[in-house]
């Protein structure tokens, strides 16, 4: 049975998008579902450039690789390019047992992604408006149907957590909330915890936690910004020597990659950015900023108020 012969009976309409392996593939990869980076189709052969880091991505695509790109969500997460723009696509594939009633059950298989999809497509409608919904007919590896779930990069970061959440739970073969009021609970509490990916500031994984660090300062272009940072010596080494030189170098070039990708887009970029994307470039789970301490004098406060 053909995709777009499938009807289940629903009163509203249907946005998601369809396709066939005789239709052109509607996205461009930036990376594989393991994380690793590349520009697609870079020479006539249509091979794939690979990318030392992030900073060497599309401007659009080093915050959402940055930020939420994961192997922990129970989806294939991907840096893409659709028609649209650049943006991040989120993948699951389904395919039937081999034998003789192969077809038929790939047929029953597609009714219920489909049952699935228009889930998705009603819970992203309040949570994420910006993601769209595609469905595979037969387009992914070995024949087998792909649900995909794709976000532009001008999406809100809030849109883009609550979406992820919302695929999570269909992982889980959970039903994914439909009201505003549902996100007001324990588990999206427990979800944003778990996942602390979601912030691009630094902090140190239990594997550094208790070694040496070191200092680092930056300071602008325009020497008018100055920021410090904690960095694992550890992971600053290369073959268990550290070289302060190389580090610096290596830095300075990355953000050099970042400055450039953002004037390639047309964008400015502020100086922390460059900073902390560069940090999580090169340390990522490694780094983070010293702990303030403050000191309140009460009576001061007091005398104020006075």
């Amino acid at each position: 049975m053909h995709p777009r012969n499938i009807s289940l009976g629903v009163q509203r309409p249907i946005f998601m998008k369809t396709f066939t392996n005789k239709d052109k593939y509607p996205f461009a990869f930036y990376c594989n579902a393991t994380g690793d980076l590349f520009i697609p189709d870079t020479d006539l052969n249509g091979t794939p450039r690979d990318l030392k880091d992030m900073s060497e991505l599309p401007y659009p695509l080093q915050a959402l690789y940055e930020r939420f790109w994961s192997e922990q969500y129970g989806w294939l997460t991907y840096m893409v390019k659709a028609d649209t723009g650049f943006g991040m696509m989120m993948e699951q594939e389904f395919s039937a047992d081999a034998g003789e009633d192969y077809d038929t059950q790939m047929d029953a298989l597609y009714e219920q992604v489909t049952a699935t999809a228009e889930k998705i497509e009603k819970s992203l409608a309040v949570f994420c408006p910006k993601a769209e919904v595609y469905l595979g007919w037969e387009t992914g590896l070995d024949g087998c149907h792909e649900l995909c779930v794709f976000v532009p990069a001008d999406a809100m970061d809030y849109e883009i957590e609550q979406m992820i959440y919302v695929l999570t739970l269909i992982g889980k073969d959970e039903e994914p909330p439909y009201e505003k009021k549902a996100l007001n609970s324990w588990q999206y509490s427990s979800f944003q915890k778990d996942n602390n990916y979601f912030s691009i500031c630094g902090g140190f994984h239990p594997y550094y936690a208790k070694q040496p660090v070191v200092t680092i300062g930056f300071t602008d272009d325009c020497e008018l910004t100055e920021f410090t940072v904690l960095v694992a010596r550890k992971a600053m080494e290369e073959d268990g020597v550290l070289n302060a030189d190389k580090v610096q170098e290596r830095l300075e070039q990355v953000m050099r990659n970042i400055k450039k990708s953002a004037a390639e887009a047309g964008k400015n970029v502020e100086p922390d950015v460059v900073m902390i994307r560069a940090l999580n470039t090169l340390f990522p789970c490694a780094w983070e900023f010293p702990k303030p301490v403050f000191t309140i004098n009460f009576d001061a406060l007091d005398e104020e108020d006075e």
